[in-house]
C-alpha cells in the first residue's frame, strides 16, 4: 500500500519520525546534480540523508575563525596593556574626604601626554599587520 505524495509545507508522524515536505516536486533543467560539499551520505528515489559534509570545509571554517579569534584577543590585549601603562604614568587624581576637594595635578615638566603605539607610527604599524594577515590568507 503506497503512501499519497506530500504537498509543500505538509508534515506527517511516520515510524522512523516525521516527515516534513520543502518543497513540491522537482522541475527538469537538464543541469547535471552535484554534491560539491559531501553532504549525501545515502539516497534513493524517495529518500535522501544529508548528514556532516565536507571535513576540508568544515576544517578550513573552523581554522578561519581560530585566527579571527586569536588576532583578536591579541590586539585587544595590546590595547589593554599599553592603555594600563599610560594611566599608571599619569598623574593621580587626589580626593580630599575631609574638606570634600579634588585636586587633578598637572603635568610635570611641561611634557605632552602620549600614549604609546597611538600616534603618527600606529597607522603604518596596523596598515603592516593588515597586509601580513591578508597575505597569510591569501597563499592558496
Amino acid at each position: 500500500m503506497s503512501e499519497p505524495q506530500l504537498e509543500a509545507g505538509e508534515r506527517r508522524t511516520a515510524a522512523d519520525g516525521d516527515l516534513l515536505a520543502f518543497s513540491p516536486k522537482p522541475v527538469k533543467t537538464d543541469a547535471q546534480a552535484a554534491d560539491s560539499t559531501d553532504w549525501v551520505r545515502r539516497k534513493n528515489d524517495i529518500w535522501m540523508d544529508l548528514q556532516g559534509g565536507n571535513l576540508v570545509f568544515g576544517a578550513e571554517f573552523t581554522l578561519m575563525f581560530l585566527s579571527l579569534s586569536l588576532m583578536t584577543i591579541g590586539v585587544g590585549l595590546v590595547f589593554h596593556l599599553t592603555t594600563n601603562e599610560a594611566i599608571k604614568e599619569g598623574p593621580p587624581i587626589r580626593l580630599n574626604r575631609q574638606k570634600r576637594e579634588i585636586a587633578i595635578p598637572h603635568w610635570v615638566g611641561g611634557s605632552e601626554f602620549k600614549m604609546p603605539y597611538w600616534g603618527d607610527d600606529f597607522a603604518v604599524t596596523a596598515y603592516i599587520i593588515f597586509l601580513v594577515v591578508v597575505g597569510g590568507y591569501g597563499g592558496n
